[in-house]
């Protein structure tokens, strides 16, 4: 990572370790501290290291450091020897060698960092709090948040994508506690990643390293995101082919005939030709008091940002999406690059949430929603089609979510992913809608809906009930996220049966990977990640004894880590349990007492 704000260039013992170099120069100065004015770093001394830019050398010293948010920070000392420069319109880095000449480096797009809670902290029930984040950027105007999606489902926790300021190592955003009970979060964890936009600096390729490792440019704070997903059309021979495909599955032939018949009656709701508004009685309300209107100039765009911003303006004006406004209100717009090439329009909506009331009505807690699925035998899930997207806004609070580009001046008819007050708003629809006197046999999770039954003559009923619903009130389905009358289905990250519930591969997958420990911090790391599954595990805490035997260490004791015999074996038995044994749990009978149990060992009590 190349940072103007770092003086001196800093490598990590770690990544040094990984290949040859000459020998470390012992300094008197053995700790420092970081621009943030608090964190301090042991350093180890000073190497000379040959960096390579495409196919000029550059050599400069190198403070050796135990550990870093990443392992490479390139400093203004090696930026001052090369004359770097950073050319923002070019999109590009040119470096001056006196010997080899110049050469120039792209910046290039979708470059992800991780972001560290800065301070433990205990989230009440039903509560939002904004928290500190810790980033290994010194500064950047704007950068693109994106949450840990399975430690949010994990803890049962909501953080928005968001548009954040950096500063001295720095950033803020909204964390909501989505469950029922308290929820703690210990200093250290990673919550999600930054990445920079096309606008940005971002990376240059350190060749001379063993790997190829991309490391960001440098060049608060809670914004939103608006997603804008791609137009699709379908004419009537499209949503029959849409209906065999998720009848295709059953096996009971006249079962399959009944929901075929079923899907075609209302099959208005997989017709995604046009852009469709839900009918609903309670429209998204943006309360604001008596604020005065809030108005934010549009950010510097190239010709080609601006081309692909007007681009997608005139998708969601074709759509309906938006309307031109001529509101005293105004937010910036973001064009964020994705994998895939096409582009996501953010709208930085961070001085309109700092003023609108919160919402506190209640997120539903994944494992009540998962234990509510259990005894059943036939389960349907159903994915709403950019589920904000169909959620209106009252008309008067149309003019608060108006944004600007460098070409118009635009407002949205419907409700823009992750305002704050977005998730409650549209749950609140969705409860209303459906849950509400359905609890026996349907559950909403945002825009996940799940009808689940005994047996299928129930489950045709119950299914037709819901589709009618979802057809009456305007509502579209994402077919290609679908599945009708299955046995089995994937939900908030399990796998439910009628008995039983187990992870999904891709997380036990995820453990598998993990090499052995060798710090501290990756045995924490590893005894997160497996005691996601603690309910899934006989004899968990035993197993585990050695593990925390090492971890369990007062902050003067934490450099005694080490990693014996014992603690590779439990490594390794849990390992195997994930790959050998038949890893879900029994759903309990409601008709049979409950025992409580403790699973824990002597010396933990």
């Amino acid at each position: 990572m190349l940072d103007t704000d770092a003086t001196h260039t800093l490598i990590t013992r770690s990544l040094l370790n990984t290949f040859s170099h000459s020998p470390i120069q012992k300094t008197s100065i053995t700790t420092a501290v970081l621009g943030d004015a608090n964190t301090t770093i042991s350093l180890h001394g000073i190497v000379r290291l040959c960096i390579c830019i495409n196919h000029i050398p550059t050599y400069v010293s190198v403070v050796v450091v135990d550990s870093l948010s990443v392992d490479l920070i390139l400093g203004m000392d090696w930026c001052r020897q090369y004359n770097v420069v950073l050319r923002i319109p070019q999109q590009e880095l040119l470096l001056h060698h006196p010997q080899y000449g110049q050469t120039t480096v792209q910046f290039q797009d979708n470059i992800s960092i991780p972001v560290r809670l800065a301070q433990s902290i205990q989230l009440a029930p039903y509560h939002e709090h904004i928290i500190c984040l810790l980033t290994p950027i010194s500064s950047a105007s704007q950068v693109s948040y994106t949450p840990d999606t399975i430690l949010c489902k994990k803890k049962n926790i909501f953080i928005p994508d968001a548009i954040l300021r950096v500063n001295t190592f720095h950033t803020s955003i909204l964390i909501s506690n989505l469950a029922k009970t308290p929820s703690k979060l210990r200093k250290g964890t990673i919550l999600g990643n930054i990445s920079f936009f096309p606008s940005s600096p971002v990376p240059i390729k350190i060749t001379s390293l063993p790997s190829s490792t991309w490391f960001p440019l440098s060049n608060s704070s809670l914004v939103t995101l608006s997603s804008i997903q791609p137009k699709i059309t379908h004419n009537p021979s499209d949503i029959d082919s849409i209906i065999d495909d998720l009848v295709s599955s059953i096996t009971d032939t006249e079962g399959k005939q009944i929901f075929y018949n079923i899907l075609q009656r209302h099959r208005t709701v997989f017709d995604l030709s046009k852009h469709t508004t839900a009918k609903t009685q309670l429209p998204h309300v943006i309360v604001t008091g008596d604020h005065s209107p809030n108005s934010t100039r549009s950010y510097y765009r190239t010709v080609e940002q601006r081309r692909e911003l007007q681009q997608e303006a005139d998708k969601l004006l074709l759509d309906h999406i938006i309307r031109p406004s001529t509101s005293p209100w105004s937010s910036p717009v973001i064009l964020k690059k994705k994998p895939d090439g096409t582009f996501r329009f953010l709208v930085d909506f961070r001085r309109l949430n700092s003023i609108t009331k919160k919402d506190t009505y209640p997120q539903p807690s994944s494992e009540e929603l998962i234990y509510r699925l259990s005894g059943h035998s036939y389960f349907t899930k159903i994915d709403l089609k950019s589920g904000y997207f169909q959620i209106p806004i009252a008309e008067d609070d149309k003019k608060k979510t108006a944004f600007v580009t460098p070409d118009g001046h635009y407002e949205f008819n419907v409700l823009p992913q992750d305002l704050i007050n977005a998730p409650a708003s549209f749950q609140r629809v969705m409860n209303n809608l459906l849950a509400t006197g359905r609890w026996d046999y349907a559950v909403i999770y945002l825009d996940d809906i799940v009808v689940f039954s005994h047996s299928l003559e129930k489950h045709q009923r119950h299914v037709d009930e819901v589709l009618s619903i979802l057809s009456n009130a305007h509502f579209k389905v994402s077919s290609s996220k679908c599945q009708i009358a299955a046995p089995q289905i994937e939900f908030l990250g399990h796998i439910v049966t009628a008995t039983t519930v187990q992870p999904t591969p891709e997380k036990v997958q995820a453990i598998l990977d993990i090499q052995p420990p060798r710090t501290l911090s990756q045995a924490n790391r590893f005894l997160g990640k497996i005691g996601y599954y603690r309910k899934c595990i006989d004899n968990f805490a035993a197993i585990a004894a050695p593990l925390h035997k090492i971890t369990n260490k007062t902050r003067a004791k934490r450099h005694e880590f080490y990693r014996h015999a014992e603690q590779q074996a439990a490594f390794e038995h849990f390992k195997k349990i994930l790959t050998t044994s038949p890893l879900f749990l029994h759903f309990p009978d409601p008709s049979l007492p409950l025992n409580r149990g403790y699973d824990t060992v002597n010396r933990g009590l």
